[in-house]
């Protein structure tokens, strides 16, 4: 896992263990994600939520962006949080 997010982008963090402990570290979140094998014996593809979650540090969800997120959205979401405010995200905000 960590090859491949560090090729992809080197400031992402990925999950992985056993399926047990990725069911455990995704449910709270609603996160999807399952394997395609019928592709290859040595390949397989992963489908999974196309999100980017921003977790506080005591585990909270605090808010989920979808792909057309922009940096400026995000900024001031964090900007927000960090006053203690809720986020200005629409519609994507957790307590």
């Amino acid at each position: 896992m960590a090859d491949y997010v560090e090729q992809v982008d080197p400031t992402f963090v990925g999950l992985t263990g056993t399926l047990d402990e990725v069911d455990h570290a995704v449910w709270p979140f609603g996160l999807f994600y399952e394997y395609d094998l019928e592709d290859s014996d040595e390949y397989y593809l992963v489908n999974h939520t196309s999100r980017t979650f921003l977790v506080a540090p005591d585990g909270r969800l605090r808010v989920t962006y979808d792909l057309a997120a922009t940096q400026e959205e995000i900024v001031a979401d964090l900007e927000h949080l960090l006053a203690d405010e809720p986020p200005t995200k629409r519609g994507a905000a957790s307590s």
